[in-house]
């Protein structure tokens, strides 16, 4: 008997430690996104034989991935889980290595929500989902581990990025990374390797002078992967559409992302919003009768030109509205003056994206796009200026924006330039098609310390470039 119980003991020891029906296994955190972001994510194959992953963000094909996986070409490859398919470069955005894709699906594709980075807590579970090396799909885990400040990868100088734990490889460029409620927090951008950041210290909330810091405080990446947060791609993405240069309409209202949908965040006191009883506060939940899931894909719903139906969940309820949008106003050319209006605000920042922080300090007038010739020689501060442009002539016109730090140059509502980042003198340029007269022009800059720089030059496509001359260049009153 004795024997027999101890027999006992041991058989139900190993019925205790013996693996639960599936129908009595719990399902893991990893395991539940893993299938909400695997039939969402990409294969990206570019024109120019570069390969990497990317994400769909709506099931219209819009997705997501790396400026560098696509590199200058415009058009690729991308195989999904609804097979393989061509896709067209809407946009990429090199200072903040992402690009906005359409795919041309036959059909609607899975999709992923995006989240907010800056509500993780350290040491938080993170996904990635991605086709490293061609293999596809791969999944992996890890924690979140902090963020690091501007920094150097191989020549490259890249933007704050979210330092993560779940291993990745080459060809990982693009994909998402997930926190524990299969919202994308981030997009994969830098294989771990040799590659060296600087780290921001908990105690330092602006991050140190770049300049300064550089050959110190640094760390190989050879532990864990790299992302560019959600917000960089929510930021600009808009931006990178410009529905009311597209469609020539004006809205009369803002949006924003809030806890992965997209709110009414400010309503003009007059115009087409107004009028149609938006609110601020209200959910958009559709327009023309498709599911919005991001301020991005409102965008490019905006810049649409044809009739406007938005649907909004407003404390419960479900009210279908439709906007009469109106031609954008031009100002009366009497009614302006010759020259450039800026403002400076003090700050000490590493990128603008799309906008000055803090408190105007100093205003001024100057008579072209450039530094201010007064504000030569000064450290931590950002500035705005504007202006509207004559354009003498419709057709493509060629801006170059150069500066030393970061700049961006917007067009009405379009993102033109990004030459933002900590970086010395560099410049980029950007292609825009443009009706003849007037259009506003604005310039964001900031300089955090060493040497400064700021100037703006434009041609029509396929003719050399050279400053705006003063006398195209106009501003109003206020």
């Amino acid at each position: 008997m004795r024997f027999f119980s101890i027999v006992s003991v041991l058989f139900a020891a190993g019925c205790a430690s013996a693996p639960l029906p599936d129908e009595r296994r719990s399902e893991t955190w990893s395991e539940r996104v893993s299938a909400v972001a695997v039939p969402a994510v990409l294969r990206i194959i570019s024109d120019n034989g570069n390969v990497g992953s990317g994400f769909v963000i709506h099931p219209s094909g819009l997705a997501v991935t790396n400026a560098h996986v696509v590199g200058d070409v415009v058009e690729g490859f991308a195989d999904s889980s609804l097979g393989p398919c061509r896709y067209s470069v809407v946009f990429a955005a090199p200072s903040r290595d992402l690009a906005l894709l359409q795919l041309q699906a036959q059909s609607p594709l899975p999709s992923l929500r995006l989240g907010d980075s800056r509500t993780l807590a350290l040491g938080a579970p993170v996904l990635a989902a991605g086709a490293p090396q061609g293999m596809f799909p791969v999944v992996t885990v890890g924690v979140f581990g902090g963020r690091s400040i501007p920094g150097m990868i191989a020549d490259n100088l890249v933007p704050e990025l979210l330092i993560h734990g779940a291993p990745t490889l080459r060809g990982s460029s693009g994909c998402p990374v997930l926190g524990a409620n299969g919202l994308v927090i981030g997009v994969q951008a830098a294989k771990p390797g040799q590659e060296v950041v600087l780290a921001r210290p908990a105690e330092d909330e602006v991050g140190r002078r770049f300049d300064q810091d550089l050959g110190r405080h640094v760390f190989q990446t050879e532990a864990f992967g790299l992302a560019v947060p959600v917000e960089d791609l929510i930021e600009l993405g808009p931006h990178w559409v410009g529905p009311e240069l597209a469609s020539g309409l004006e809205t009369g209202f803002q949006a924003v992302m809030n806890g992965g949908s997209v709110e009414i965040h400010s309503v003009s006191d007059i115009g087409p919003a107004y009028e149609a009883g938006l609110r601020v506060g209200d959910r958009l939940v559709a327009a023309r009768g498709q599911e919005v899931l991001s301020t991005i894909d409102l965008a490019l719903k905006l810049a649409d030109p044809s009739p406007l139906m938005l649907s909004v969940d407003r404390e419960g309820r479900q009210l279908d509205l439709s906007l009469e949008r109106v031609a954008l106003p031009a100002p009366a050319r009497e009614a302006l003056t010759p020259g450039v209006s800026w403002a400076l605000s003090p700050s000490r920042l590493h990128r603008v994206s799309g906008g000055i922080e803090g408190p105007v300090h100093r205003s001024g007038l100057t008579d072209t796009l450039r530094l201010p010739s007064e504000l030569v020689g000064g450290d931590d501060f950002s500035i705005e200026l504007f202006a509207w442009l004559d354009v003498p002539v419709a057709g493509s016109w060629l801006f170059e924006l150069g500066s030393d730090d970061g700049s961006q140059l917007f067009i009405q509502d379009r993102l033109v330039v990004d030459n933002d980042g900590l970086h010395a003198h560099k410049s980029s340029v950007g292609l825009i098609e443009l009706a003849a007269g007037l259009h506003p022009v604005r310039v964001l800059f900031f300089e955090a310390g060493g040497q400064e720089s700021l100037e703006v030059r434009w041609a029509p496509e396929g003719s050399p470039l050279e400053s705006i001359a003063p006398e195209l260049l106009w501003r109003s009153g206020g």
